[in-house]
């Protein structure tokens, strides 16, 4: 990962060849430049791990799959003993291991077992079927020997049982777009990491493979100039884009952030991404444990903001888990409150059963719009999870119930 002092100098490259005459560097790529960069400064977890090991054993002549094809074991090592953990995926695979065993989650970044699903919603892991949503995680209540493979392959991982071992992809997609057509961006995130938020950003915008976004991050020259042609876009130039991460926010919170911000920059922001509804703090009734009247007032106190500040909103909300892998999602599907309903302008579904999940694609429905047609009017989107992009396609079908 670039030093700080990299980072600056690489930000610096933006003002070369610039004479009096000429105009100052584009400030959006400044920006943009700040935040990919600093998405990529991650630590990695399998850098940190210091494994115990009471003996090991050099062999040849066997080779373990990989995400990269089959490559040779060099090495394998029997650990002291750790706490056991299982992990099971909705699409059939379960890994047991040690508490600290590494696999890999939806933006190929890596993870504890012990740590799946600790947050609000259930994470999803590289499998060899695709990305899935783990569905049970849970300690065996027993230590044991583990055995850890030396795998010759630069990037250190293997299939263990299926899992690769060592969502927001929506509004993030939707972050992407609304920048890429010249609107101004900000994206609150109340629950995922700047970086982490941001990777799957930047991702997008350069057309970058995300298990190489840091290797493109250490290539100062090819980021600066992936980063320029965005910008240099005659077509469609992009707008501006800032990604905050606020913890557990109130409305007002949000608000004043946000419009400090234009003062700060000057900058007219035209689209909000809020990451996501459900865990915003509701700053009328903070301590009321009624999910329906939270989620209602949130969704009442947005729509305010966004209508005093000419701001389009874009949130996501949990479904029922009824309605998980479904090929069908209704307005009755959407979790905890029907006052969300009631006040959003427009909804839409987002469909995927386990089918649709291998072939990388989804049903964006529209459950409501206030105004216009085209209810129940449901599109197919294409996903590309390398990329955290989704494209749509001209599949689209009318008036489904």
């Amino acid at each position: 990962m670039p030093t700080k002092q990299e980072l600056n100098k690489f930000l610096d490259s933006f003002n070369n060849d610039i004479t009096e005459s000429e105009l100052q560097p584009d400030p959006r790529a400044v920006e943009l430049a700040n935040q990919i960069l600093k998405s990529a400064q991650s630590v990695k977890l399998s850098n940190t791990v210091d494994r115990k090991f009471e003996e090991s054993f050099k062999v040849s002549d066997y080779l373990i799959n990989t995400d990269d094809g089959w490559e040779e074991i060099n090495n394998i090592g029997k650990t002291i003993e750790y706490e056991v953990w299982e992990v099971k995926t909705e699409n059939g695979y379960t890994i047991i291991g040690a508490d600290n065993h590494i696999v890999f989650d939806y933006d190929w970044d890596e993870i504890f077992l012990k740590n799946l699903n600790k947050d609000t919603r259930p994470d999803y892991i590289i499998t060899e079927k695709g990305p899935s949503r783990v569905t049970s995680v849970k300690c065996l209540g027993y230590s044991e020997n583990m055995y850890d493979l030396e795998v010759d392959s630069n990037k250190h991982r293997f299939w263990s049982n299926g899992i690769l071992s060592h969502n927001s992809i929506w509004l993030a997609n939707d972050a992407s777009h609304f920048f890429r057509q010249g609107k101004n961006v900000a994206v609150i995130s109340a629950e995922m990491s700047e970086k982490k938020f941001m990777k799957r950003i930047g991702a997008n915008i350069l057309d970058e493979h995300i298990d190489g976004y840091e290797k493109l991050a250490n290539d100062t020259n090819k980021l600066q100039s992936k980063i320029q042609y965005v910008m240099d876009d005659p077509m469609m130039p992009p707008g501006d884009l800032h990604v905050k991460q606020m913890p557990a926010p109130t409305v007002p919170e949000v608000e004043m952030y946000l419009k400090e911000y234009e003062d700060k920059t000057g900058v007219k922001l035209d689209v909000i991404v809020v990451d996501y509804i459900n865990i915003l703090t509701n700053y009328r009734n903070p301590n009321s444990e009624n999910t329906y009247l939270k989620v209602k007032q949130i969704a009442e106190d947005l729509r305010s903001m966004a209508i005093r500040n000419d701001w389009i909103i874009i949130t996501a909300t949990q479904i029922t888990r009824g309605a998980w892998n479904s090929s069908n999602v209704t307005m009755g599907d959407i979790a905890e409150s029907a006052g969300l309903a009631h006040t959003a302008d427009t909804i839409f579904a987002i469909i995927q059963d386990n089918d649709m999940l291998q072939n990388n694609e989804y049903w964006l429905k529209i459950l409501k719009i206030r105004d216009g047609g085209g209810k129940n009017t449901k599109c197919l989107f294409a996903i590309d999870y390398s990329r955290m992009r989704i494209t749509e396609t001209n599949d689209v079908i009318q008036n489904t119930i």
